[in-house]
């Protein structure tokens, strides 16, 4: 991937001051920058993106919300096994109508709402393992638009008749961070096919973000992941930024909220926020004497890749220091200061490394209200235009993820 190229499609061909800097461990990681960086570039801002663990015959809903300001999204779906066979997919828009299915039964194509205005226009693209939904609003009326929709997603299931349901805090759960538990590169050693799920590998909670779904009954079977990202284009933009993208250990760092609102007004009702950071300092546990002599045993060994990789060394590591934690899942709290910005403060930054941080967004769209710095509204105003059900959208929610590196 040539990371350059990227960034200059991100900046629409400016020169950029700094160096762009991108490393994942994981598929995921991966696919999510890319296609964050591709969605940047036309205009679409990212609102939901969680990582989705199904077993064998079980499918999952995922929710999200459309207000009067947005007039497009952008869906992608990648199954981890990168096979088109073993996914299904069914999108229903907010009166419940089935605009996209690819089940036994279901049509492909949307039928009508039965109200006097054509529904929204979906182009769909499927590949190796990935969805890809644009769904445009177009003519498309209020009841049509506004509201909850919902992407079913299914893996290896004849029948929907296993739904599992994911704690909000696995949906938070940056991807980048990642595993959320179990082996985090020891698992490199092994066969793939001998991987142990992590839904199957069982922990005491940390904190009260740290739930799990509830079983199924299908533990037994296959597990496979998939990735989804849903962007949109709208005049309501909500973005995750870090005061410093880099900062000296020990430092307090800052992730801060965007509320980017042309028209109309918001008011968060609650925010939760979810954040790993770095359980060690890796450079004091792998000296260059320890790394030369993991690399040794690499090449002595017949099952290992004979080539240098950081990822086996750590997982050589891991190997022998059992129950070994690489991060540290906490629970944060977001909070604003005299009417500022939502934001989120972390003052333990003692260990240098990566800090990956989730926040998961609540709250309502006035289109009738003036904006409000920092996205806020007048509480008495609000009161007195509420009177009639056009006067605020449907509940909007939206999961942002973002990271800062302590050195």
């Amino acid at each position: 991937m040539d990371y350059t190229i990227l960034a200059s499609i991100v900046a629409k061909g400016i020169t950029l001051t700094t160096t762009q800097i991108f490393h994942g461990d994981n598929a995921g990681t991966i696919d999510k920058f890319y296609e964050n960086a591709l969605a940047a570039a036309i205009g679409f801002t990212p609102l939901v993106d969680p990582l989705i663990e199904l077993f064998a015959g079980e499918h999952a809903h995922l929710d999200f919300f459309a207000t009067s300001a947005d007039d497009c999204f952008l869906i992608t779906a990648q199954g981890m096994d990168f096979q088109d066979i073993n996914w299904s997919f069914v999108l229903h828009g907010p009166n419940d109508e089935m605009l996209y299915g690819d089940e036994r039964g279901h049509s492909r194509t949307a039928m009508g709402c039965h109200h006097c205005c054509p529904p929204p226009h979906i182009t769909v693209r499927r590949s190796n393992g990935r969805l890809t939904l644009v769904i445009q609003r177009g003519n498309a009326g209020i009841d049509c638009w506004v509201g909850k929709w919902q992407l079913m997603i299914s893996y290896k299931a004849s029948h929907a008749d296993k739904m599992m349901m994911p704690d909000i805090g696995e949906l938070m759960y940056p991807v980048s961070a990642g595993q959320i538990r179990g082996p985090r590169y020891a698992r490199l050693l092994v066969d793939p096919k001998n991987w142990v799920a992590t839904r199957n590998v069982f922990t005491s909670s940390h904190h009260g973000l740290d739930g799990r779904a509830a079983s199924t009954n299908s533990s037994d079977n296959e597990a496979c992941s998939i990735l989804v990202n849903i962007f949109g284009r709208t005049n309501l933009k909500l973005n995750l930024r870090a005061e410093n993208s880099i900062i000296k250990k020990g430092e307090e760092l800052k992730i801060l909220v965007d509320a980017d609102v042309s028209t109309g007004s918001i008011q968060y009702h609650r925010a939760f926020v979810r954040f790993t950071a770095p359980a060690f300092d890796i450079a004091e546990i792998l000296p260059p004497e320890k790394v030369q002599e993991i690399i040794k045993e690499i090449e002595a060994s017949e099952n290992c890749d004979k080539k240098l990789d950081i990822a086996l060394i750590l997982a050589q590591f891991e190997k022998e220091k059992k129950d070994l934690q690489f991060v540290i899942d906490k629970e944060g709290k977001a909070v604003s200061h005299q009417g500022g910005p939502l934001h989120v403060h972390e003052k333990d930054t003692s260990i240098p490394g990566l800090y990956h941080f989730g926040i998961y967004i609540e709250g309502a769209y006035f289109p009738g209200i003036e904006a409000k710095p920092y996205g806020h509204h007048d509480q008495g105003a609000a009161k007195m235009k509420m009177n009639s059900e056009k006067d605020i959208d449907h509940v909007i929610t939206s999961t942002l993820t973002s990271h800062v590196e302590s050195l």
